[in-house]
């Protein structure tokens, strides 16, 4: 039984007491599974296939092969087919998901989740070392955004939702499935390409608030789920409707968040270990004023 299983079975009882119960008894523990971090636990699994990889494809660099590989890369990415190409290699990965792609809910590795996101760990590190490319890599990103969230998006809901109802009734939906893939894998790596582009063009320019945000939002991903799970307890009976509810939540958790990450972790080794370490700025000490300057106002 979890947390939202106690609230069913003791409506009445207090947030305190409930969540008191779910830790002290120990079933907080015994149900522990990944949660919103399950990717950095896959993220250790790929950097073990690199740690054996990279050897390898040490050993055949200058080769006719490895040469291939890059010379194959790179004419995707400079080309118009550099979200078509990837998109096609990715849809074979889609065929064993159910609607959309799954997630992990366990320690257990499903490796057909995880063989997905090697795709695209994979281009990742491939755009690493042609990164004289990423300029490339996000042009027309406007139109591909465009494209993504008007035409793409709206397929993509329309296809799952409706193919998910028939699916209950007991019809066949392996062309509605296999179509849903298409524009899902369509839809991802438009969104790539053009956020890409779009952060390339927008925040390409040093900014103060930018580059803080940015070292806060690990830390702020890593601890965001205990703020908003108590949040929610905090509002649960409050008589507001959910929208409003939710909101409070979600400012409040970015408030605690922030706050957070600023007193008690920006300046201390935990920084340093997810962002290099930060020194406070000094406040400037103003000049003494020449005795020369004294002399001459007496």
């Amino acid at each position: 039984m979890c947390i939202r299983d106690s609230v069913a079975a003791e409506p009445e009882a207090t947030t305190s007491a409930l969540v008191h119960k779910y830790f002290v008894s120990g079933e907080s523990v015994v149900r522990l599974t990944p949660l919103h971090l399950w990717f950095l636990y896959y993220l250790l699994f790929f950097y073990a296939a690199v740690v054996i990889l990279a050897p390898v494809l040490g050993r055949l660099s200058g080769s006719r092969f490895l040469n291939g590989i890059d010379a194959a890369f790179r004419w995707v990415v400079k080309g118009y087919a550099r979200v078509l190409i990837p998109a096609m290699l990715t849809f074979p990965l889609m065929l064993s998901m159910r609607w959309i792609v799954d997630t992990p809910g366990g320690w257990s590795p499903q490796w057909h989740i995880m063989g997905y996101y090697f795709w695209f760990f994979a281009f990742g590190w491939m755009l690493f070392r042609h990164r004289d490319l990423a300029v490339t890599f996000g042009r027309g990103w406007k139109m591909n955004l465009l494209v993504a969230n008007v035409v793409v998006l709206p397929a993509l809901i329309g296809l799952v939702i409706m193919g998910a109802t028939v699916e209950l009734e007991g019809a066949d939906v392996l062309g509605m499935k296999l179509g849903g893939f298409a524009v899902s894998v369509a839809y991802t790596w438009l969104m790539i390409v053009g956020l890409w582009g779009a952060f390339l063009h927008y925040f390409s320019r040093e900014r103060a608030w930018v580059r803080y945000m940015a070292d806060a939002s690990y830390w702020c991903y890593l601890v965001s789920l205990t703020p908003i799970i108590l949040l929610q307890f905090w509002v649960k009976d409050w008589p507001l409707p959910g929208v409003v509810k939710c909101s409070l939540v979600a400012i409040l958790t970015m408030v605690v968040l922030l706050a957070s990450y600023e007193w008690c972790v920006r300046y201390t080794f935990i920084g340093a270990i997810l962002n290099g370490r930060k020194h406070r700025a000094r406040p400037k000490v103003a000049d003494p004023v020449p005795t020369v300057l004294v002399s001459v106002r007496n």
